[in-house]
């Protein structure tokens, strides 16, 4: 569900609560529907009573210090009767991830991809296949980035999938993946991984050839 999406839902169900108060609803409201002083603005909405009246926009946590929020909110300041709410909306975030996460560097891929090996070569294959995902997923996801898709905010399946689709992974790799995938999550749960040191051994491989192109 993209931002838009989230923000006219949002918006849509701050207008239900209002109208259910009794207040008088007006959702993207036009030039008619506002005060002169709200003239230049485009509000997500406006709901007045006899004693309040309300200006609402929806927008992210990244955009609240923007300059048309804070020019409408001094717009509002100081006006009897009127006042500003803020909807903070968000595209919600896998729930296994960081909500402010930042990648591994490329070096650290390097030495993640290296201690994978060495576990493997100890027989420990599946601290060296959690080792060696932490890798894949830093390049799958910068590799999904060069087709502008908003990688940190989704989950392991869907960046698999999406390199597929734009080409950036055969579906050879595709299938080689997401068995190393499904082996990982497993065990990551609590779960016996299904694979051998062969298995981890090809896997690690195919990293090496994806993140090869990006140290070029």
């Amino acid at each position: 569900m993209t931002q838009a999406e989230l923000e006219r839902i949002k918006i849509d169900e701050i207008a239900d609560a209002y109208r259910a108060k009794g207040y008088v609803v007006h959702v993207h409201p036009t030039t008619n529907d506002l005060p002169p002083f709200l003239a230049p603005f485009q509000p997500d909405l406006i709901a007045k009573s006899m004693t309040d009246n309300v200006v609402v926009q929806a927008r992210s946590s990244s955009a609240l210090k923007s300059t048309m929020l804070i020019e409408l909110a001094d717009a509002i300041d100081g006006k009897p009767g009127w006042r500003l709410e803020l909807a903070v909306v968000n595209t919600p975030v896998t729930p296994d991830l960081p909500h402010n996460g930042e990648l591994v560097p490329n070096e650290r891929v390097e030495t993640l991809l290296r201690d994978a090996r060495a576990l493997v070569a100890e027989k420990r294959l599946e601290a060296a296949l959690l080792t060696g995902w932490a890798a894949a997923e830093a390049v799958l996801r910068r590799l999904a980035q060069t087709k502008g898709v908003d990688a940190e905010k989704k989950g392991s399946g869907t960046i698999l999938k999406q390199v597929l689709v734009f080409g950036l992974i055969t579906p050879d790799q595709y299938i080689e993946l997401s068995r190393a995938m499904d082996a990982r999550n497993a065990f990551a749960h609590g779960f016996i991984a299904q694979i051998d040191a062969e298995a981890v051994d090809r896997f690690l491989k195919e990293i090496d050839v994806l993140r090869a192109p990006r140290a070029a």
